[in-house]
């Protein structure tokens, strides 16, 4: 989901580590491992001095990375 709460790329219908199987064939995934792909850079958060990277979210099936939790 973007900042303005709209879905950008979403599967639905793949069972267990199945998932990360198909997961890592995926442009997607090509994209993010040759850093390649356009993610905006780490946000500083308000009135603080903490720096987030952004981040995929995915279910036990993926593996953790810097960019999927």
């Amino acid at each position: 989901m973007d900042a303005n709460l709209k879905f950008v790329t979403m599967d639905v219908g793949t069972y267990g580590k199945k998932k990360m199987v198909e997961f890592s064939e995926s442009r997607l995934y090509q994209s993010l491992e040759q850093r390649s792909l356009k993610v905006p850079v780490d946000t500083v958060l308000p009135h603080s001095e903490i720096t987030l990277p952004h981040i995929f979210v995915g279910d036990e099936a993926y593996l953790l990375t810097t960019y999927i939790i």
